[in-house]
């Protein structure tokens, strides 16, 4: 987010109930969270434990996908 932000962007964010559509998840695990220190080893949701939920930052950027606030060639840009 923080590099969006620097790189001009405005994003304007609601707070969301909604759930992410599986497409979403999927598109942000294979373009996202490749990146991140926590996907090969300690991240419950990418290794599909029962019960695991996605990080505080999958559920953002896809909530920001899902309203067309950002698109995935902006994460895909600044990772």
């Amino acid at each position: 987010m923080e590099r969006l932000l620097k790189k001009g962007e405005k994003i304007l964010f609601d707070k969301s109930q909604k759930k992410l559509d599986a497409v979403t998840q999927e598109i942000l695990v294979q373009n996202m969270c490749i990146a991140c220190p926590f996907y090969e080893n300690d991240c419950n949701f990418v290794r599909q434990k029962e019960g695991a939920l996605p990080c505080g930052g999958l559920i953002l950027l896809g909530h920001l996908l899902e309203k067309n606030i950002i698109s995935i060639d902006d994460i895909k840009n600044i990772i």
